[in-house]
Order: structure tokens, then sequence, then C-alpha cells
């Protein structure tokens, strides 16, 4: 091992060790609601939930999922959601299967 950490070219060749930053998605927060939205599944006590957060006001919703995390059953929830607060203009998310 300290064979390697000497060695001018396998340092050269070794992958870096750092973490990779986080990109800020955008310059400022959007001045109206509902206009950049975040989604997001996560998982807890065996159960899945739909998190929908808005940019602007900060304002969470969640949805606990009752059937499986269906391409079908989220835009239903999406629609739900559209219905109430009208149509956003970006959707950030991770495109998690």
């Amino acid at each position: 091992m300290d064979m390697v950490t000497k060695c001018d070219s396998c340092q050269k060749q070794q992958r870096s060790k750092k973490k990779p930053s986080l990109m800020p998605l955008a310059s400022e927060l959007p001045a109206i609601p509902w206009y950049t939205l975040s989604m997001d599944l996560f998982h807890h006590d065996g159960k899945t939930y739909l998190i929908i957060a808005d940019y602007a006001t900060r304002y969470p919703i969640v949805e606990l999922l009752q059937t499986e995390s269906t391409s079908k059953t989220i835009a239903e929830l999406c629609l739900k959601y559209f219905s109430l607060f009208g149509i956003l203009r970006t959707v950030i998310s991770d495109n998690g299967p």
C-alpha cells in the first residue's frame, strides 16, 4: 500500500475521493407559489409516500400511497393536486423508478 501512495503515476490515475457537490437548481426562488415543485417517493415503516414540495412557500404535501407506486398512481395524485392548485411550470424529481 505504501508503494502505491508514493507512486506519482498511481496517484494521478487514482479516482478522486472528493464527494460531488450539489448544484443549485435555481439562482433564486420563484416569486409565485406553485410555479416550481419538487416530488419524490420515500419509504417509512414499510409504507410508500409521495412528497410534493412547493419551492416558493416550502409547503409540503405528503400522500400515503395505498397501492403500488405505479406511474398511473402518481399521475392520478398529480392531477388531484393540479386541479386544486393549478398547473405549474416546473417539476424537479430524481426520475426514480
